[in-house]
């Protein structure tokens, strides 16, 4: 839950610092190497959650993919990022060209809280008539309007 906040908004989040890799505790290091073996490019920072804890989020490239994690202080892996801006379903697809004239897909990222075992997608267009959109699937792809959950 500590980065689900992170995960709706990067504003949440206050005292971002970017990082070097031997500033950053040992027990993050060994947790994300173990994860993501190989991963290249790392960039880290760290981040104060609004409960106050400390959040390491390391960007980087694995296995051809841009990634992005968030783990505790302990190590352990809290969410994830994955960016999948090449490889967008074909019902997908036939939603966006359903809902929109024109569009062109700025992102596709799947993500996933592992402390609740939530998976589910934001996905960023450009559309024509409509401007930047940004629409939200659930794990099985199927777009949910966050304005109806508002209104009650």
């Amino acid at each position: 839950m500590i980065c689900l906040a992170f995960l709706i908004s990067h504003n949440l989040y206050s005292q971002q610092q970017n990082v070097s890799e031997s500033e950053i505790d040992f027990s993050v290091i060994k947790w994300h190497y173990h994860e993501y073996p190989k991963s290249s490019n790392v960039v880290w920072n760290i981040f104060v959650s609004p409960e106050k804890e400390t959040v390491y989020r390391a960007s980087f490239e694995f296995k051809g993919r841009e990634m992005t994690a968030c783990y505790d202080e302990s190590g352990e892996l809290l969410t994830e990022y994955e960016h999948l801006d090449d490889e967008l379903p074909i019902s997908i697809q036939y939603y966006l060209e359903g809902e929109y004239r024109k569009y062109k897909v700025i992102s596709f990222v799947k993500q996933t809280d592992f402390s609740t075992q939530d998976i589910w997608y934001t996905l960023q267009v450009k559309t024509k008539d409509q401007g930047e959109q940004q629409i939200e699937l659930d794990k099985n792809l199927i777009p949910f309007k966050t304005e109806l959950l508002t209104r009650f």
